[in-house]
């Protein structure tokens, strides 16, 4: 199909390069949407669901310096477009998980670091959704990868990110309950645990104490409670 003839429509051409991948033809697909996206005549809906398709193919053909190199273009042309969706960055974010995986040594390390980074930069651009990309970022700085001998030091700087976000709240709902829960017990962990900075830590058992009440924790944090810092619970 030629590309670069303004008769045929966009949609086609957009589907003929998706038909491609499905067939296992990711390479030929992106070619045929590189192709598309330089016509003159196209939209920006059809500009970011050509863009997320390359990223996506060279993901699966595991080519991943090209599908990093797509996901920031994607994020820069969908940016200045205002259409950048918080899921661009998760997307990405995945992409690298899955190349650190299939690494060895300091690269999976280096790659391992770069979704994190990606997690807290789309926490930085979706502050709504701020509380989630922290924790997906602790949870994979608390990879046996990156924290072999569990000290929590990576995973200390997202996770008080995401407490900060949600310590004031009254109540919380849904996924915000087991966000709330993970990354207060890592601080726990942390600063009461590990580091014995137990003035640090009392705001973190406190607030673990009554994020677990009627649970079978309540009288274990309850009890560290009185025993530590004389509180009458």
């Amino acid at each position: 199909m030629a590309t670069k003839d303004t008769l045929i429509n966009n949609d086609d051409i957009y589907r003929y390069g998706i038909a491609l991948m499905n067939r296992y033809k990711q390479q030929q697909g992106v070619d045929v949407l590189q192709g598309l996206m330089a016509r003159p005549n196209i939209d920006d809906k059809t500009v970011s669901k050509a863009m997320n398709a390359i990223c996506e193919a060279y993901r699966d053909l595991g080519e991943y310096e090209k599908a990093e190199n797509a996901y920031e273009e994607l994020i820069k042309t969908l940016d200045a477009k205002g259409s950048l969706q918080v899921a661009h960055y998760t997307d990405y974010a995945s992409m690298l998980k899955l190349q650190a995986e299939e690494s060895f040594g300091q690269q999976m390390i280096d790659t391992y670091m770069k979704a994190c980074k990606v997690y807290e930069r789309g926490a930085e651009k979706f502050p709504e959704y701020a509380p989630y990309l922290y924790y997906y970022a602790m949870q994979v700085c608390k990879n046996d990868v990156l924290d072999p001998n569990k000290t929590l030091e990576l995973a200390i700087k997202p996770a008080k990110k995401a407490y900060d976000l949600l310590k004031n709240r009254d109540t919380y709902e849904g996924d915000e309950d087991q966000i709330m829960n993970s990354v207060c017990f890592c601080l726990v962990d942390y600063y009461y645990n590990k580091k014995k900075d137990y003035p640090a830590a009392k705001q973190y058992v406190l607030k673990y104490y009554q994020l677990v009440k009627g649970t079978e924790s309540e009288e274990s944090f309850a009890g560290i409670l009185r025993r530590r810092y004389k509180m009458k619970i």
